[in-house]
């Protein structure tokens, strides 16, 4: 059984431009033609706590697969810049075909060792089906992945509704990532804004999916989760004692919140044993995927291995967690 991680971001080379990037000494400007002209997505550098290579060049990528023991990568793009959704719509369109264009380059290496996700531009609903059907029907890609809200656009926002019912049609998975995560104002310090803002921005989106009835509505959907749900699988008690009791969580959904565990996928970044334990035991070992979010700083260095120290595990659950969900989750054979 293939080792498999379902969490990793890629950045075409040809995007990193050789100038560094505005008023940013040391970082690197990332850019793309729209059609119209560049467009500065991002800049990054040192404070993104890897070396630019690993983020962009595939052969550096192979090796560190290698020494962490990992078959497969599934690429997505970096957050927050690889989620357009701030961008004038016509323009986030042209930018997200050019991601997609160049993940299913990426995905044809020789290797075979990467499965590559769409990014699509969720500002435009109509327009974000319309991509995903050609990144997954034409250029080939596995699945789709998206952030946590776009912008002022919540997921359970019923003008998204059309975008979910079509991943459950083409049958593919959904990866949600925190992105420009809440109460950037309070947690500007400490790096607080991913360590406590990340995993509340992914048990948010998993709320919307959950009490909005996104899940309810399209019961055949298959979604996971970044750095193992956020807080959602400690919290989903909380929530269904707000649904017992409170008739405003109850408007879209039919059950208790916490049924909806057994829905969801998890990857396995908790950075800590007993926290995947209890993500294990509480979602079960089928429902929980690796994950590593390489190369950031932030990422688990080595993911396949913190799974293996779980020795109360069956040897089964281990490799189930390992490669045997992410298998069946994106169909491969052999």
């Amino acid at each position: 059984m293939p080792v498999i991680d379902t969490h990793t971001h890629y950045l075409p080379p040809a995007w990193v431009s050789p100038e560094p990037a505005p008023g940013a000494p040391g970082r690197y400007a990332v850019r793309i033609s729209s059609g119209d002209g560049m467009v500065l997505l991002a800049s990054h550098g040192d404070s993104a706590g890897f070396e630019l290579d690993q983020l962009i060049d595939l052969p550096r990528r192979l090796r560190d697969m290698a020494g962490q023991g990992v078959d497969r990568q599934v690429l997505s793009v970096p957050p927050p810049f690889g989620f357009v959704y701030e961008l004038e719509p016509g323009v986030a369109l042209a930018v997200c075909r050019a991601f997609n264009d160049a993940f299913a380059e990426a995905r044809a290496h020789p290797s075979g060792a990467f499965l590559a996700l769409a990014t699509v531009p969720l500002q435009d609903p109509a327009a974000a089906v319309g991509e995903l059907d050609r990144a997954i029907r034409e250029r080939g890609l596995d699945g789709v992945s998206i952030g946590t809200h776009a912008g002022s656009t919540e997921l359970d926002d019923p003008g998204l509704r059309p975008f979910f019912a079509r991943i459950q049609d083409l049958a593919v998975p959904l990866f949600i990532h925190s992105t420009n995560a809440i109460g950037r104002d309070r947690l500007d310090r400490y790096h607080l804004r991913n360590v406590i803002g990340n995993p509340t921005e992914d048990a948010i989106a998993a709320a919307g999916l959950i009490f909005g009835g996104v899940l309810e509505d399209n019961p055949s959907l298959e979604v996971y989760l970044a750095h193992g749900g956020g807080s959602f699988p400690y919290l989903h008690g909380r929530w269904s004692r707000g649904w017992q009791v409170r008739p405003e969580a109850r408007i879209r959904l039919p059950r208790p919140p916490g049924d909806y565990l057994t829905r969801l996928r998890f990857d396995s970044l908790t950075h800590d044993g007993p926290a995947l334990r209890y993500l294990v035991a509480t979602a079960g070992a089928g429902r929980v995927v690796l994950g590593s979010d390489y190369p950031y700083d932030m990422a688990d260095p080595d993911p396949a291995g913190r799974v293996r120290t779980l020795t109360d595990l069956s040897a089964g659950d281990r490799d189930r967690i390992l490669g045997g969900n992410a298998s069946r989750l994106f169909g491969l054979r052999g």
